[in-house]
């Protein structure tokens, strides 16, 4: 996700802007939030569907909001609420 810079912002600006990170005063679970950015950017190269319908409506919410106008403010929230969506049902 890093190699592509709609992809990576997202990413980025939804790491900060969302709770995924936040623990209640705990240390945040890195690891886990690792695996599900990971087991994502996997998902964003599968060109098939994704078994689990939720997920793959939100998937393709995302594709298409990162297809085109990646400046549009927009477009850009479209972005992070999927990849949250899609975080949260991983």
């Amino acid at each position: 996700m890093a190699r592509d810079l709609p992809y990576f912002y997202t990413m980025v600006t939804m790491l900060l802007t969302s709770g995924l990170l936040d623990a209640d005063g705990a240390p945040p679970a890195y690891p886990t939030v690792r695996d599900k950015l990971v087991a994502f950017a996997g998902l964003l190269e599968l060109p098939a569907h994704h078994p689990n319908p939720d997920i793959d409506k939100a998937l393709r919410e995302y594709r298409q909001a990162a297809a085109r106008q990646t400046t549009n403010p927009g477009q850009r929230k479209i972005r992070q609420e999927k990849m949250v969506e899609i975080l949260e049902k991983l």
